[in-house]
């Protein structure tokens, strides 16, 4: 069982990683001009990104429960983990906090905005990354767990930006060198 929840906390952080990488490389590392198609799949990739999060998230939920009850969770169990538990407050929050952002992206993608409302999107998207940390190793800390959250929160942030961005970066190199052996 351990080794499917490391699993699906690995995989809840990457996709939270490439949702961040790709917003912020379309908001912000792209120039504002003529790359709309590339900005706009870096979006659209975001939100697909940002709706596995949400499905990871779920069969968290179901994991934990089952850590819980040694079986195949009840719902009454899992409505009490997540009402009278500080991680299922938690979880609760960011759930809605990403459904809210996919709801977001999703209608962003629709009107196609422009480069301002992609920089707001990625500004959106740093809480729900550090959000993590209120159930990371750092809010067990007895003295100081503000701190410890502030700083892992701001590590999380670090490398989602990293690992998402480099992911990001390779797409838009992939698209150029598709797009200029095209033109040859």
């Amino acid at each position: 069982m351990l080794a499917l929840e490391a699993i699906v906390s690995a995989l809840s952080f990457i996709s939270l990683a490439l949702f961040l990488g790709q917003i912020v490389t379309a908001g912000f590392l792209l120039p504002g001009g003529d790359p709309r198609t590339f900005r706009a799949s870096l979006v659209h990739g975001g939100l697909i990104s940002l709706s596995a999060f949400l499905g990871i998230a779920l069969i968290a939920l179901f994991l934990q429960g089952a850590k819980i009850q040694r079986a195949i969770p009840s719902l009454e169990l899992l409505w009490r983990y997540l009402t009278m538990t500080q991680s299922g407050h938690v979880w609760l929050g960011r759930e809605a906090y990403g459904a809210a952002l996919t709801l977001i992206v999703w209608a962003f993608v629709k009107r196609a905005n422009g480069l301002k409302a992609v920089q707001t999107l990625a500004l959106l998207a740093l809480p729900l990354v550090a959000s993590r940390s209120l159930m990371s190793h750092a809010a067990a800390v007895r003295e100081g767990a503000a701190i410890a959250i502030a700083a892992d929160a701001l590590h999380s942030i670090a490398t989602a930006l990293w690992a998402g961005g480099l992911i990001a970066l390779c797409r838009i190199i992939a698209s150029l060198v598709s797009l200029l052996s095209a033109s040859h």
